[in-house]
């Protein structure tokens, strides 16, 4: 539970704990409390995976969600057009690069991007954005 946290915030606490929705109840459209509840690798991962889907209901909300998880407004540009942000940390290029790639293959993705995301973020943080970039995609096509 404590490495599902790490990823996916506070959201995990409380009264939703447990329930279909947990971790998930931030990435409803709409949600004002999204850009708040998720931590900087969710939020640069639900960035990705909007930018690679082209969803506006995220993209209009990308400079909160950008500037939360400690983003410049050039990096959130760019980010919005599909292209890695500029002057990012190792572990945020990693969480960039991996999301991205899970957003955009079809199939069997590609194993060492898979790794180098693992050797860096650790199994447990990997697999949490899996799950972020999933629901994500889902919500994204509609």
């Amino acid at each position: 539970m404590e490495s599902l946290v790490s990823v996916f915030g506070k959201s995990l606490s409380g009264e939703n704990e447990g329930t279909i929705l947990g971790p998930f109840l931030p990435l409803m459209p709409g949600d004002p409390y999204a850009a708040q509840t998720y931590t900087e690798e969710a939020k640069l991962a639900i960035l990705a995976t909007a930018s690679s889907y082209g969803a506006p209901f995220v993209l209009h909300a990308r400079p909160q969600i950008g500037h939360s998880a400690g983003l410049s407004m050039h990096q959130i540009l760019m980010a919005a057009e599909g292209k890695l942000p500029a002057a990012l940390g190792a572990e945020e290029h990693v969480t960039c690069v991996f999301s991205k790639h899970l957003a955009e293959i079809r199939g069997p993705g590609d194993a060492s991007i898979w790794e180098k995301a693992r050797d860096s973020l650790g199994i447990e943080v990997v697999a949490s954005l899996t799950h972020v970039v999933g629901a994500c995609a889902y919500l994204c096509l509609f």
